[in-house]
């Protein structure tokens, strides 16, 4: 599965446009100033392999102008972080 943030693939047509695909990933408990770059991957990592799945769903080989928003909740005892990554699913040569 190819993810790009890119509206293109170079050397690659598009030959079907399949839709939005959309992820979000959540984790709670997290301390800014501990493990935020560990709980950040982690959770990126999760939203991403959720849009594949998506994507993969419905006969994608590819996802095109992924973007990635991150949200901080401030919520006691740990922060919560959220990750919402979403695209275009597409089928390529």
């Amino acid at each position: 599965m190819i993810i790009a943030t890119t509206a293109q693939l170079e050397g690659r047509r598009i030959v079907k446009y399949l839709g939005l695909v959309g992820a979000e990933a959540i984790v709670g408990g997290v301390n800014l100033f501990r493990n935020y770059e560990e709980d950040l991957r982690a959770v990126r990592e999760h939203a991403l392999e959720e849009l594949t799945q998506q994507a993969r769903e419905r006969g994608a080989n590819a996802v095109i102008g992924v973007r990635l928003d991150y949200e901080v909740i401030p919520h006691r005892p740990g922060n919560v972080l959220l990750v919402s990554a979403y695209g275009t699913a597409v089928v390529c040569e």
